[in-house]
């Protein structure tokens, strides 16, 4: 039996059913579709927070451009590994690599390449806690007042990737300041549609995603 190419549509009719609890042979017969369909829908699209129709369907449509271009290179990976080492995040990446141009890479498939990667030191694993600390959408202020300092506080858990709430501020130097502004300013924003603070300021554009490789 031929494996049937499913719709973004087709793909809510598989996720509403399997959150349900409802089985893989149940969910086919209901669409009229081979189990193998399936079967093989489920473990080749679930992403790291389960089968989702949306993020599925994108997995999808990306395998599928990916058999008519070149895969991704060795070089690209030394440019995001390079990227990682400056606290970005996979999605920062991803978006940002799209937006200067160069090959776009899914910060799923980043996520992966980080989790599947042992030879490459501890700042890595670091890495991992502080990017799954990224994806929280709300920042709380005060107690039930999550409204009241949205932005500050997003900028205050980005700050503390460099200063950690245990370090005293009289211990903090001018250069450490200094550094700390330059990366939060110089680091793409999802907020932005990924540009950087200093690019919407200034109203400019800069060439991110090549300076550590010297390009």
């Amino acid at each position: 039996m031929n494996y049937t190419q499913l719709t973004q549509e087709q793909r809510y009719q598989i996720a509403i059913p399997k959150k349900a609890g409802h089985k893989q042979s149940d969910i086919a017969d209901m669409m009229g579709v081979h189990k193998s369909t399936i079967s093989r829908e489920l473990p080749r699209n679930t992403g790291l927070r389960g089968y989702r129709a949306k993020q599925a369907h994108r997995l999808a449509m990306e395998r599928r451009q990916e058999k008519v271009r070149p895969s991704i290179t060795d070089q690209d990976w030394l440019r995001i590994e390079a990227l990682l080492r400056q606290e970005w995040s996979p999605e920062e990446m991803g978006e940002r690599l799209k937006m200067e141009g160069r090959h776009s890479v899914s910060h799923e498939w980043i996520y992966q390449h980080v989790y599947a990667d042992k030879d490459n030191g501890l700042e890595f694993a670091g890495h991992q806690k502080v990017a799954r600390k990224l994806k929280a959408d709300i920042f709380f202020a005060h107690p039930y007042s999550s409204w009241e300092r949205g932005l500050n506080e997003n900028t205050n858990g980005l700050v503390r990737q460099y200063m950690p709430k245990s370090r005293k501020f009289d211990t903090v130097t001018d250069e450490e300041i200094d550094f700390i502004m330059h990366r939060l300013n110089h680091r793409p924003r999802k907020t932005l549609g990924y540009r950087t603070p200093y690019e919407g300021f200034f109203n400019t554009s800069t060439q991110l995603t090549g300076v550590a490789l010297g390009s």
